[in-house]
């Protein structure tokens, strides 16, 4: 088990990618649309769409504007396999524009424009409280 900590999305929200036929598809999903009651099941996935590795334990929207996830993994070693960024999978309501958490997905490449690389810690939630974080990979200090 190792628990995660990233962002997803932050003030500005920016976001894009490009299609395969080289075309530019960009949107924007800044923190203040996200919903202040999540569901209380939000799974964490291997990229987007593919298998549950674990559940997001809590959501923070710090006072930079970014809205930050931890989350457990009882997936595969993420530091040996990493760089990991999170991604987020969302419903937007029509009425009112704000957005519900349908995933997290673990990801190479975040679409979000800025989101900096997870930190992993060993442990359930209630051990990485307590431990100090793993020596940083290479990968994330860049």
């Amino acid at each position: 088990m190792q628990t995660v900590v990233g962002a997803i999305t932050d003030a500005l929200g920016h976001a894009s990618r490009t299609q395969v036929d080289r075309a530019v598809e960009a949107w924007k999903c800044p923190t203040s649309t996200f919903r202040p009651d999540q569901p209380s099941r939000i799974p964490l996935e291997w990229s987007h769409g593919g298998s549950m590795i674990g559940r997001v334990c809590h959501l923070e929207h710090r006072a930079d504007g970014e809205l930050w996830v931890v989350a457990e993994s009882g997936g595969p070693d993420l530091v040996a396999t990493g760089p990991w960024m999170l991604s987020y999978d969302v419903t937007q309501r029509r009425s009112d524009g704000r957005c519900t958490l349908n995933a997290v997905a673990l990801c190479v490449r975040s679409r979000t424009v800025g989101m900096p690389y997870i930190e992993v810690r060993d442990g359930a939630l209630w051990q990485a409280a307590v431990r100090a974080p793993r020596a940083a990979p290479a990968w994330s200090r860049s």
